[in-house]
């Protein structure tokens, strides 16, 4: 440290001071003893010298920058600074300017520096490479000077620069240097600088994304602002550049790694028109908790390859119409996309919520499959919904097997099996009972009629008119009648026979015949399925005391009649009450498929009471209700495989009520 006056002379000065003493003193003592000449040099003896030592006359400028280096590094270098007269030359004077500068810095950077001069003997091409790096930020400048000017690579970036910059000199990056030369030429600023630096540290995805918006030209020409500092920046980690984040419309913040791998799957197509257009959809998806579980389960969330990319793609993550479904799923259900369909949307979000499997997947294509029954209170989608299974059961987002089997229809009725199940009919089955009545129309609106239906056995429904005088069936005949269909083997099951008196002033006739063509107008209930029976006040004595007449409803020229059955009315005043019931089941079993064709026993006295005991045979006395359920006929299974008559009856009605989802109630009497 150099004290307040004190006087500094340096070893080398010391030594030349006392060199020229003794040589004083010796040519004194010579002259003193000889005859006043002063001797000569020996011709052609060389004058001695040391390498490296500085002369005198030395600059001080130079000597203040050499002074902690070896001798032959000193001299060298005040040889470079300074010309034949040991004045410094115009360059030398320009490279001790900025070795001032640099010492500034630190006297490791200025000696690194000096050393380099050295080494490169050109003062010209440092002084132009101190005054770029001189200008650019002290801490930036203190560590590109600190291995001084060398340039292991020869690509132009000193080797202390590549330091600074970030770059391995050991592996050069040629992207990266090509950028920093061309951003050195016009001067690093502190915000050129932290751009490369950052660019130094991207991998091929994170220069590919700087590219493509602009970041590394912005650099290379120096014109880098703080937003693009802030582009260049990775917030979340997830190696999506802040620049892509913001070109998408998104917040840097949160970590997207689906996203930033379908990027980089895309390549350099990523940042097309397409492309962009693509991932801003993809976002968005990711964004949407419902949307991107649609598009995992339908694995649109894979990466797409940037040769396969299309607008196809696009337009799949998308929702035209804005009802929760993406319009992939609307594909995948057979839906439109461009029409709303909420009810459905809230179905597929619940599921594709959880385990989105197979099971999910053929139940929401059976709720798809009932969207067509909206609106009906009776259909398929209203029994769903009743069921529960459009709701919140589903909120765990997975279908068990039962819900799945409880929203199928296994046979050719309208029920759901849920509602089958629930109702007591057979889902395998269309017509449980067998009594030609589909289950559906039973469940529905022969339910809200208020007719007592069983689900699971047959059914009969009689329409009971009476001519002027005649007394309705009293309830010792129907329960007589009813006692005898109830009786039923349990392979048949009991057959529920429900009468219903209409009309008890009807014109009254004479013969079964005057029932022909008058009886479709006579009857109160129409396409309703019921059987159509006339208490008349007596019929031709001796000749008949009933008669039915069967016609197939399916038949175009029967349009204008219909089926039905007669009994004289006043039987139970001539005998009892029993043998006019007795007449009453004899006639409604020709009515539910009992024919004289299907056995020679039925009406007619060539077998036996005793072989065939049934009050289908005139043999068999009428008090007696009996059907016979053996051998050699059995009028059970006869009626059980006519399904009763039903393709006598009408149930056109019924139909009617169905599709128009309500019941008319005004069709009963």
């Amino acid at each position: 440290m150099k004290r307040e006056g004190a006087v500094v002379v340096d070893a080398r000065t010391f030594l030349v001071v006392i060199g020229l003493a003794v040589l004083l003193v010796t040519a004194g003592c010579s002259s003193l003893g000889g005859d006043g000449e002063t001797d000569s040099p020996t011709a052609g003896a060389a004058t001695p010298t040391t390498t490296g030592e500085q002369t005198p006359d030395t600059p001080q400028a130079v000597r203040t920058v050499t002074d902690d280096l070896d001798a032959e590094t000193a001299a060298t270098f005040e040889r470079l600074v300074t010309d034949e007269d040991g004045e410094l030359t115009d360059e030398g004077e320009r490279l001790l300017d900025r070795l001032d500068a640099t010492a500034e810095l630190g006297a490791t950077q200025r000696d690194a520096v000096v050393k380099s001069v050295v080494d490169r003997e050109d003062i010209g091409s440092v002084v132009e490479t101190l005054d770029t790096l001189l200008a650019t930020p002290d801490a930036f400048a203190a560590e590109a000077l600190a291995a001084g000017l060398d340039d292991s690579n020869g690509d132009g970036i000193l080797d202390g620069e590549a330091t600074a910059l970030g770059l391995d000199s050991a592996d050069v990056d040629n992207r990266t240097v090509d950028i920093a030369r061309r951003a050195r030429e016009d001067g690093y600023g502190e915000r050129e600088i932290t751009a490369i630096q950052r660019l130094a540290d991207f991998d091929a995805f994170a220069w590919r994304q700087a590219e493509a918006f602009g970041l590394v030209n912005n650099v290379a020409d120096g014109d880098v602002t703080a937003n693009d500092l802030d582009l260049l920046n990775d917030t979340s980690g997830d190696g999506l550049l802040d620049g892509t984040v913001a070109e998408l419309g998104l917040d840097p913040a949160p970590s997207r790694e689906r996203l930033a791998t379908a990027t980089e799957t895309l390549g350099q197509e990523a940042f097309s028109l397409l492309g962009i257009r693509y991932l801003e959809q993809y976002a968005t998806v990711l964004d949407d908790d419902a949307a991107r579980q649609q598009a995992a389960a339908l694995d649109r969330l894979e990466p797409v390859e940037p040769a396969t990319l299309s607008q196809d793609d696009v337009a799949a993550l998308a929702d035209d119409d804005g009802d929760g479904l993406i319009n992939a799923m609307e594909a995948e259900l057979g839906l439109d996309a461009a029409k709303a369909d909420p009810a459905i949307a809230r179905v597929v979000t619940r599921l594709v919520d959880g385990d989105y499997g197979e099971t999910e997947r053929q139940y929401v294509e059976r709720v798809v499959d009932l969207r067509e029954y909206r609106g009906n209170d009776y259909e398929r989608w209203s029994q769903a919904t009743a069921l529960g299974l459009l709701g919140e059961e589903l909120a765990n987002g997975t279908v068990t097997d039962s819900q799945l089997q409880a929203l199928g229809n296994n046979d050719t009725d309208k029920l759901l099996n849920g509602i089958e199940t629930e109702f007591g009919t057979d889902p395998n089955v269309a017509d449980t009972s067998g009594d030609g009545f589909l289950d559906h129309l039973l469940w529905g609106p022969m339910q809200d009629l208020g007719l007592d239906v069983s689900p699971d056995s047959p059914n009969v429904f009689v329409e009971v008119d009476t001519a002027e005088g005649v007394a309705a069936p009293s309830e010792e005949q129907k329960q007589a009648v009813q006692s005898l269909f109830e009786s039923a083997p349990d392979n048949i099951g009991e057959i529920n026979v429900q009468f219903r008196v209409c009309h008890t002033e009807q014109a009254d006739i004479a013969e079964p015949e005057d029932m022909i063509g008058d009886t479709l107008e006579d009857r109160n209930i129409t396409g309703l399925g019921f059987h159509y029976l006339l208490l008349a006040d007596g019929l031709v004595a001796g000749a008949t005391q009933g008669a039915t007449l069967t016609l197939p409803v399916d038949d175009a020229q029967y349009d204008d009649l219909t089926s039905w059955m007669v009994v004289d009315g006043t039987l139970w005043r001539t005998n009892s009450e029993v043998y006019q019931a007795g007449t009453i089941a004899h006639e409604l079993g020709h009515s539910l498929g009992i024919g004289g064709d299907a056995y020679l026993g039925v009406d007619s006295f060539e077998v036996s009471a005793e072989r065939y005991q049934s009050i289908m045979n005139y043999n068999y006395p009428l008090e007696d209700l009996t059907f016979s359920t053996g051998e050699p006929f059995n009028d059970y299974e006869q009626m059980a495989n006519q399904t009763f008559g039903s393709r006598f009856q009408d149930r056109s009605t019924l139909e009617t009520m169905w599709d128009d989802g309500d019941a008319d109630e005004e069709a009963l009497c």
